[in-house]
């Protein structure tokens, strides 16, 4: 399971990357670099808020089952609901883990084509550069290595 603080500090820093972005006097070069960012993340980022609001959910419905003066029949609401809530963890967390590892290697594959059509190391190039080892950041925030 995907540490709930990684995808915290996700959202986060997507966040923070708003607000970066909604200034009017920052440099050039760093609003593009932020956006860059921002774009790679953005795809994904309702899916982290509602991994992250399930995270929560699952939270209450365990204070819930633990509280023996619960009702039989809402701690068996709780039951059912915590085990959908599972489930939907399951499938979020893989849809997280493959955005980004699909995003890596979109990344790779540019980079390479325009390695071997354009040696000359560019501006252009660069910025892409950028973009991957950003990428490559939240990847490895996810997968928690």
């Amino acid at each position: 399971m995907i540490p709930l603080v990684k995808l915290q500090n996700i959202l986060s820093r997507y966040n923070d990357l708003e607000q970066s972005l909604s200034k009017t006097d920052i440099d050039k070069k760093e609003f593009v670099k932020n956006s860059k960012e921002y774009s790679s993340i953005g795809e994904i980022i309702e899916t982290v808020k509602k991994f992250i609001e399930l995270y929560n959910d699952r939270e209450d419905l365990k204070k819930i089952l633990e509280d023996k003066q619960s009702d039989k029949e809402i701690r068996e609401m709780a039951e059912a609901d915590l085990e959908e809530i599972k489930n939907k963890e399951v499938e979020y967390e893989k849809i997280i883990k493959v955005f980004f590892c699909q995003k890596m290697k979109q990344m790779k594959k540019m980079l390479l084509w325009k390695l071997e059509r354009e040696p000359e190391v560019s501006k252009h190039l660069y910025l892409h550069l950028i973009c991957l080892i950003c990428i490559k950041k939240w990847l490895l925030l996810i997968i928690g290595e």
